[in-house]
């Protein structure tokens, strides 16, 4: 998903509508979302924000995780670090049948390279992670480098 609330103003620059970002947030929370995967860098959305939306998504009873990734890059040492600790959760999250949310900037590639790495985790075949996750949205894992490392993947 994109960043909740946020619009291109007049200017190219990002805006926030926080009464957009509660309501998104809010429905995360009705379709059972019980994690929330920020996957901006503090450059992008600006740490006040980025604090913003974490503390609204936290009041919305779902936990909140920061693990940030440049725009078109693949996962780094430091988020494949933290990912070790986030993942179990997460994937404890799915088995009992409650949602997960990935935030990117616009919701595509970054979003798309961590779903795909889920899908693997749960024992998916890398090129049928890619696969299904392109089938729900085309934009998904927007360069080779995302794809590279998602080959690079083993099912478990």
């Amino acid at each position: 998903m994109a960043v909740p609330g946020y619009d291109v103003d007049e200017s190219g620059n990002l805006a926030m509508d926080f009464g957009r970002c509660q309501a998104a947030l809010a429905e995360l929370k009705r379709l059972h979302v019980r994690h929330y995967v920020c996957l901006t860098t503090l450059s992008e959305i600006g740490p006040e924000e980025t604090g913003d939306i974490r503390n609204l998504v936290t009041r919305q009873g779902i936990t909140s995780h920061h693990l940030p990734i440049e725009d078109y890059a693949k996962p780094d040492g430091n988020f494949l670090s933290a990912w070790r600790k986030v993942s179990p959760q997460l994937q404890a999250c799915l088995d009992a049948g409650d949602g997960v949310a990935l935030q990117c900037l616009a919701g595509y590639g970054r979003s798309g390279t961590v779903a795909a790495l889920l899908l693997i985790e749960r024992g998916m075949a890398p090129d049928i992670a890619i696969e299904t996750v392109k089938r729900i949205s085309g934009e998904s894992i927007e360069s080779s480098v995302q794809l590279d490392f998602l080959l690079s993947r083993s099912a478990l």
